[in-house]
C-alpha cells in the first residue's frame, strides 16, 4: 500500500479550460488535462510554447484569463492546496549568506513541525543529492545549485513534485541519481509533474506526456499507448512538431 494517502475523486493537479495571455499575446490557450495521484508527467514544448507558465498557473504564482487550476480538487487561488506540493524552478534563487544546511533547515521549519522530523529530512537530503551543508550558498556550482534546489523541494515528502527543467547543470551521474530519487518517491506514490527537454529521461520516469505548441495542447497521451503504437516520446515530440522550422 501506497505511504501517501491519495484521494481517488481528485486528481493532483486538474487544469479546466486554461487561457492566459500577457497584454495582448496568448500564452496559453484552452489547456486541459488531469494528473492522477501517483502518477508522473512529462510536461514537453520548445522554448516558449508556455510550459513555465502553466506551471507559475499551477503553482498559484500567475492568474489566468479564463478556466481553472486545482489541486487535489482545492482551487490554486487557496494557498492551502501547497502545503502539499514541492517545487524546484528552473532557475533558483537563494539567500547566498547561508550555509546549504541553514538554508534547508530554514525550508524544513515551514514545512515540518516537528524538530526529530526537520533534522531527519533535512540529513536525508543532504546525503541524497551529495551536499556539503557546511559550504555557503555563494560557493556552489551552477550543479551544485541544481542539487540544492532539488533538495529544498524534496523536504518532508510533498504528495506533488513540480519540477521545472531539474536536469539542467547536473553532470551524467547526477542525472542517474536523480532519476532513482524520483523513481523510489513515485513507488511511495508521490506525484511529479516534470518540465524537461531531455526526452531520453522523461521515457524512463514518466507515465504519460503532455505536448504543449505555441500555448496549445498537442498531445496528451500515455507511455503505455506510445508503446503499443511503437513509437518513442522523442518520435511522438517529433511528430506533433512536423512543419517547424
Amino acid at each position: 500500500m501506497n505511504e501517501i494517502a491519495q484521494s481517488a475523486s481528485s486528481p493532483a493537479i486538474a487544469l479546466e479550460n486554461l487561457c492566459y495571455s500577457i497584454g495582448s499575446k496568448q500564452i496559453l490557450n484552452g489547456i486541459s488535462l488531469r494528473l492522477e495521484p501517483g502518477k508522473t508527467l512529462g510536461l514537453l514544448g520548445l522554448n516558449g510554447a508556455g510550459k513555465t507558465s502553466l506551471i507559475q498557473i499551477v503553482l498559484g504564482l500567475s492568474r489566468p484569463k479564463s478556466g481553472n487550476a486545482l489541486i487535489f480538487g482545492t482551487p490554486t487561488t487557496l494557498r492551502k492546496c501547497f502545503a502539499r506540493v514541492g517545487y524546484a524552478p528552473e532557475e533558483p534563487s537563494f539567500p547566498d549568506f547561508l550555509t546549504v544546511q541553514e538554508y534547508l533547515e530554514f525550508v524544513a521549519a515551514v514545512r515540518l513541525a516537528e524538530k526529530s522530523e526537520r533534522k531527519s529530512s533535512v540529513s536525508h537530503e543532504l546525503g541524497e543529492f551529495d551536499l556539503d551543508g557546511k559550504k555557503r550558498v555563494r560557493d556552489l556550482s551552477k550543479g551544485m545549485r541544481r542539487k540544492l534546489s532539488l533538495a529544498q523541494a524534496f523536504i518532508g515528502k510533498p504528495e506533488l513534485m513540480i519540477l521545472d527543467e531539474p536536469l539542467t547543470g547536473l553532470d551524467p551521474l547526477a542525472i542517474v541519481k536523480l532519476r532513482e530519487i524520483i523513481l523510489q518517491a513515485k513507488q511511495r506514490g508521490t506525484t511529479f509533474l516534470v518540465s524537461s527537454h531531455i526526452l531520453s529521461e522523461v521515457e524512463k520516469i514518466c507515465d504519460e506526456i503532455a505536448v504543449i505548441k505555441k500555448g496549445e495542447l498537442k498531445l496528451f497521451t500515455t507511455l503505455a499507448a506510445l508503446s503499443a503504437e511503437s513509437k518513442t516520446v522523442e518520435t511522438a515530440f517529433t511528430d506533433s512538431h512536423k512543419g517547424e522550422a
